[in-house]
């Protein structure tokens, strides 16, 4: 008998029904059996591990450590386990400690590996490649990292490291511009930490760079520059202040603040005070920016940004600000008769902010 239309026999529901439950079991099946398997290979490696690294330590404290005819007669377990061990302690070891490691590196053929996976890896192979480089004695063309590394934020921060870590040849102007030339909308952590590495092995570079380049940058990207700038004394070796000093102008506070802080190191030159709007900078609507400005005359120190920090703090009217320009007034060591002053009008703050200068000092 013919069904109405729009119904399916009931032989063929129960024979996709039955299709499904085979599927799920085979998935099944397979996902138990191969965690079966990692398990049993984890625990023949942790079974050798002990024995492993007992082997590395004495050969790396002896003075023949002979690795190749001991890496080849590891089994697969111990392999994988000193690859493990490796990749542990060269993190761990510098100097002579990492250097003796690195024929045992060589030996197990980890540093081949590596330029294979960097030249033909899918993305996460490559950060792992580029991971072990960073550490492993063997020279690699900065073209090829450049290459492997591009459109990818992630690469690029790992290829820039291998270049510090290693000590390229230019490596800050190489590494700097991996960050860089392609901009990211803005540094992870590890990639703005490779780049304060990258500028504090030549101060200036990273401030010409910018100089040259910033007008391609988000706000958040020109921040972290300026972060780096200052806590690398970068500020300091800079011969042109103009980029800097324009964006005290910028429209966003957070960048006009981290300009102003750039520009902390660099009072004891004349011309860059000349050139600061410090007036138009201490009347502005942002109390992060105020903040900013006053910790900068204070590292400035010279009697012009003192007896200034001493007049706006009496205008402030924000009570953190406030205590920011005492505490920089504080830092600045003013003469007798303006600490007098500044004592008289603001006695609990000029004692807390002196007392929170001698702690600082005491560290």
């Amino acid at each position: 008998m013919a069904l109405p239309p729009g119904l399916v026999s009931r032989p063929f529901v129960y024979g996709l029904l039955a299709v499904v439950l085979c599927s799920l079991l085979v998935v099944g099946l397979f996902t138990v059996g191969r965690a079966i398997r990692i398990e049993r290979r984890n625990e023949r490696r942790e079974a050798v591990r002990p024995a492993v690294r007992a082997a590395l330590f004495d050969r790396l404290g002896g003075d023949d450590p002979d690795w190749e005819p001991w890496i080849e007669g590891l089994t697969p377990s111990e392999r994988a386990v000193l690859r493990d061990l490796l990749d542990t302690h060269l993190r761990l070891l510098d100097g002579d400690d990492r250097e003796r490691l690195q024929p045992a590196v060589a030996a197990v053929g980890i540093d081949e590996w590596a330029m294979h996976m960097v030249r033909t890896g899918d993305r996460y192979a490559k950060l792992r490649a580029l991971s072990w480089l960073a550490y492993v004695d063997h020279r690699h063309d900065p073209a090829l990292i450049r290459r492997a590394c591009a459109d990818d934020p992630a690469l690029q921060a790992a290829g820039a490291r291998v270049m510090v870590e290693r000590a390229y040849p230019k490596a800050p102007a190489r590494g700097i511009a991996l960050l860089l030339d392609d901009p990211p909308e803005s540094l992870s952590a590890f990639g703005l930490d490779t780049l304060y590495e990258l500028a504090r092995t030549r101060p200036g570079f990273l401030a010409e760079y910018a100089e040259a380049r910033y007008e391609r940058w988000t706000d958040t990207l020109l921040i972290q520059v300026f972060r780096v700038l200052r806590v690398t004394d970068s500020g300091a070796a800079v011969d042109r202040f103009d980029w800097v000093v324009d964006h005290c102008r910028h429209d966003s506070p957070d960048v006009r603040a981290a300009a102003i802080r750039t520009l902390a190191d660099g009072g004891w030159r004349p011309e860059l005070r000349l050139q600061v709007p410090i007036d138009a900078l201490t009347d502005d609507p942002s109390p992060a920016v105020r903040a900013a400005v006053y910790e900068m005359l204070g590292e400035w120190g010279d009697a012009e940004s003192v007896r200034t920090l001493a007049r706006v703090a009496r205008r402030e009217e924000d009570s953190r600000c406030r205590l920011r320009a005492v505490r920089a007034l504080a830092r600045g060591r003013p003469d007798d008769d303006l600490e007098a002053a500044v004592r008289s009008d603001f006695p609990s703050l000029w004692g807390w902010a002196v007392t929170g200068e001698d702690r600082v000092s005491a560290r």
